[in-house]
């Protein structure tokens, strides 16, 4: 079976939006030669021609990032690093600052800042580590004070969801930024133990959280949640839906059932 992509036209596209939509579906083939043909055909569709699509990681997966949590004896060393980089999430982990194109205003990439660029949108907020690059920088993520998620806005970068404009920057930018917001999400709802009620103490890499209580101790991590998505496929067409309060074009799979 190829993951093939498919392509149809719109009959009214949204403004400023796409002229076609794409779609994966399921394509029997008759032998494996015949399946790495489909595949390699709909590659050239998603500029993907070196790489084989049914290998890749799920988008939002695709965390280019080394864990040296336990190679790093001193993580305030290492967050003040001249080399390390900081990702910048709003205070609700909901969005995340991306860098955009001067001209059109369109995102580019995940805005990474330098320490002193990141303290002024962050303050003192406590850096948390989400991995170190090929190059050997580490990356952090910070949570934006109030206001800066407004003030921040300019004609090169700006907050915005993941979950909308991580397509447009790249599967590795988007998964990075993904991964930072989630970490985030998980810090702000475990601010207090669910065992006794007394505030929960933050590791220096920000991954994991120890009650204060007397007595109690409770450790808790980041939630792993393994998931599937299906589609419903009938030849070449696939089965969508759409919620009224979303952007103009945009579709899912129904999910959740």
């Amino acid at each position: 079976v190829a993951v093939r992509c498919v392509r149809s036209r719109l009959s009214t596209p949204p403004s400023g939006g796409y002229t076609c939509r794409r779609a994966l579906v399921h394509t029997p083939c008759a032998s494996s030669s015949e399946r790495d043909n489909v595949v390699a055909r709909d590659l050239d569709l998603l500029g993907l021609s070196s790489t084989r699509h049914y290998d890749l990681p799920p988008f939002y997966a695709d965390v280019r990032l080394h864990d040296h949590t336990h190679q790093i004896l001193d993580m305030s060393q290492a967050i003040d690093d001249p080399s390390s980089l900081f990702v910048v999430v709003s205070q609700n982990a909901r969005k995340a600052l991306i860098s955009t194109d001067e001209a059109t205003g369109q995102p580019v990439q995940a805005k990474y800042l330098g320490r002193d660029d990141a303290r002024r949108l962050a303050g003192d907020a406590k850096p948390s580590y989400l991995g170190t690059q090929e190059s050997g920088a580490h990356v952090f993520v910070v949570v934006a004070d109030d206001g800066a998620s407004s003030s921040s806005s300019s004609s090169s970068s700006r907050f915005a969801e993941v979950k909308l404009e991580g397509p447009h920057i790249g599967r590795h930018d988007a998964s990075v930024l993904a991964k930072a917001c989630g970490l985030v999400s998980w810090q702000i709802a475990n601010k207090f133990c669910s065992r006794c009620g007394a505030p929960m103490h933050r590791s220096d890499d920000g991954k994991s959280a120890k009650c204060t209580g007397e007595g109690c101790s409770r450790r808790e991590f980041p939630r792993t949640d393994p998931a599937i998505i299906t589609i419903v496929t009938s030849g070449d067409w696939v089965l969508l839906g759409r919620n009224p309060k979303w952007p103009p074009g945009r579709y899912s799979a129904l999910a959740g059932f």
